[in-house]
């Protein structure tokens, strides 16, 4: 069941509010006071859901924990069921990951530096800043994306040391890294992440080193 609403804001600018088996999908760009005010109407344990804005090509997607979970596993078992190569020569793992896999900004960025195929996530949200993990959600991302393509994992540390400074230091303590999140959070790859304080300072140690003297 799918609810739709179309809103002007003037010249050709406007956004679109989809309400999708009571999941609401945002798409284009929204001020942020008309966000704060469709947040204060929301259930308390109304969740953002990057997951499901990526799969759906929303800016923004927001609803009760069980209501995101659901869509979200609908839409990933309807992108599989008949799965098709948009990254030939790449394995079955790289491109379900591709079809619906957990996207975010930096593991997105990873896969579009190892195949040199673009990942909708980068035009849904445009051009991203910070295109390296900031925190251990987007690590996990990028770990998800190595683990469901060995080929991409293999070309990884080479590709993506040279990319920048930063990222050079990232694969370089990347193990390092890993080894943290497993101690904080041995079920990352399943339950998500709970707070994981030692992977996030070794990680903002390595991004910001100025700052972490």
């Amino acid at each position: 069941m799918s609810d739709v609403t179309r809103i002007q804001l003037g010249g050709s600018a406007e956004y679109r509010v989809e309400t999708r088996d009571g999941c609401t999908l945002i798409f284009g760009s929204i001020p942020a006071r008309r966000v704060a005010e469709m947040a204060a109407g929301t259930p308390a344990d109304t969740v953002l859901a990057v997951d499901l804005a990526s799969l759906t090509g929303a800016s923004l997607a927001f609803g009760a924990p069980k209501d995101v979970d659901a869509l979200v596993a609908r839409l990933r078992r309807e992108r599989l069921a008949s799965p098709y190569d948009v990254l030939p020569g790449w394995s079955r793992g790289a491109n379900d990951w591709f079809l619906a896999g957990e996207h975010g900004a930096s593991s997105a960025t990873i896969l579009q530096r190892v195949t040199g195929v673009d990942h909708p996530y980068t035009h849904q949200h445009g051009d991203t800043p910070c295109e390296f993990p900031l925190d251990p959600a987007d690590f996990r991302r990028c770990r998800l994306l190595l683990e469901a393509a060995p080929d991409v994992a293999a070309r990884f540390p080479a590709v993506m040391a040279s990319v920048s400074p930063t990222w050079a230091a990232l694969v370089a303590h990347w193990d390092e890294l890993c080894g943290l999140m497993d101690e904080e959070c041995a079920d990352w790859a399943t339950g998500g992440t709970t707070p994981c304080p030692r992977t996030y300072e070794r990680l903002h140690a390595l991004l910001f080193p100025d700052f972490s003297r």
